[in-house]
């Protein structure tokens, strides 16, 4: 049988086509975050930021810690899936990350420096005559930091469920943007993660004015305010940034006695970015979270307690995650202290009364396994009303029903739970863990 060139075509057209259409079907995003444009009253032009919720942030009321981050068409995406993934595996607090975009090389340069004489920034590729001119492409940092501090983020804490812990982070001249926002008294950022700043610019004046710093803290309240809040420095194997020079500065001021800086030999300064983000939130949140063998190591129970109190005085606080409180739920078992689990609850409640319904919903998927129904269903009970809006509640209720051997109300139970779960937007392996 012989088929004509002009038939084999079609039907070759035919098959593509047929395969685009099946991979169509199947295609859905991956979100990161969300992007936005707006026109900015300080700078007088449109702007642009970027927005990634936490995980589960959908379906509750509760008020998250900010992580913004200079140059975000840069860093964004980086920095946001890192965020997502330490919190995911229980290694920091849930943060809303906001990117600070910049719209070009040259408005960046701009935003994130000041304005200098002639001659003080050298250029090897000008001459004399050239590096004597005045110096137009930079100066923009004051109406920046204005856009930043007094715009950018009204405008987030009016859209968004935020707190008052708020976080900047920038890398290079975005790093000299970070620290020039510390000095500044009346930043609304309570930390600061200034990742290879550009401390030789200008000659690096910034130096002197970190040096002025007990000078200017004679103010007892500028002093706690300003200079104790978090200050994270990092340098990797680049020359000439200065930031020697400005650490040599900091260790022997006074004033500054919350602060850390941070070495990476082995990266240069654009590989430098990731590990350096990673040394800075772990900065931020030390030790946070264990499994259950490590809490296993602390002791009883209050013991445990006492180390999540530690943890709530770190930089953005703490609270019992949903991933935290499995671990607390399978040391629990493991030390063997379940006929205190009345007893842990109530400690709970009082201690971090925001995770008490879902610390009380894993001790109950604990007793569930070990075939202890009464007492789980007692315990999901008593958090009914706080956990209406929780899908793992109706989860952890349809289990019970299950082995109680009704069916059609588990059921009703496991259906409830997902959609819950897609009202909340959790990720589809969430939502696929909900399934009976």
């Amino acid at each position: 049988m012989h088929i004509s060139l002009l038939a084999f075509l079609g039907l070759l057209l035919l098959l593509v086509s047929g395969s685009q259409s099946v991979y169509a079907a199947d295609t859905s995003k991956v979100v990161i975050g969300e992007e936005y444009w707006h026109n900015s009253k300080v700078l007088n032009a449109p702007r642009k930021y970027q927005v990634s919720l936490p995980e589960r942030y959908e379906g509750t009321i509760r008020k998250y810690p900010t992580l913004y981050i200079v140059d975000s068409d840069f860093h964004f995406l980086h920095v946001a899936s890192t965020i997502k993934h330490l919190t995911r595996m229980g290694k920091m607090p849930p943060m809303i990350v906001v990117g600070v975009a910049t719209l070009s090389d040259p408005d960046y340069v701009y935003h994130t420096t000041w304005s200098i004489g002639p001659g003080t920034v050298k250029n090897e590729d000008a001459d004399a005559a050239q590096s004597n001119k005045a110096q137009p492409e930079y100066g923009g940092i004051q109406k920046f930091d204005q856009y930043v501090n007094s715009e950018l983020v009204p405008i987030i804490d009016k859209a968004f469920r935020t707190n008052d812990k708020r976080a900047i982070a920038g890398y290079s001249l975005g790093g000299l943007f970070v620290l020039n926002n510390y000095l500044n008294s009346s930043s609304p950022f309570s930390a600061f993660l200034a990742m290879s700043p550009s401390v030789w610019y200008d000659d690096m004046s910034i130096i002197q004015r970190f040096k002025q710093i007990p000078a200017a803290s004679i103010d007892a309240s500028n002093s706690a305010t300003t200079h104790k809040k978090p200050l994270f420095i990092s340098v990797a194997n680049e020359q000439g940034m200065g930031v020697t020079e400005l650490v040599a500065a900091i260790k022997v001021n006074p004033a500054i006695d919350n602060w850390t800086f941070a070495s990476i030999p082995e990266e240069n300064h654009f590989s430098t970015a990731l590990p350096a983000l990673l040394k800075g939130l772990e900065f931020l949140a030390p030790e946070y979270g264990k499994d259950g063998g490590e809490l296993a190591a602390l002791g009883d129970y209050k013991a445990v307690l006492k180390y999540f109190e530690s943890i709530n005085t770190q930089w953005a606080g703490f609270q019992i995650e949903w991933l935290q409180a499995y671990q607390f739920s399978k040391y629990v078992f493991w030390s063997e202290q379940t006929d205190k689990i009345s007893e842990i609850l109530n400690a709970v409640h009082k201690q971090f009364p925001n995770s008490h319904a879902q610390v009380a919903i894993q001790l109950a998927n604990g007793l569930i396994k070990t075939g202890e129904l009464s007492k789980a269903d007692a315990i999901i009970a008593q958090v009914k009303l706080a956990a209406k809006k929780m899908p793992e509640w109706y989860k952890a209720k349809a289990d019970v029903l299950q082995a109680q051997n009704k069916p059609e109300l588990a059921k009703a139970m496991y259906l409830r739970a997902q959609e819950l779960a897609k009202l909340n937007k959790w990720s589809a392996w969430e939502i696929n863990g909900l399934k009976p």
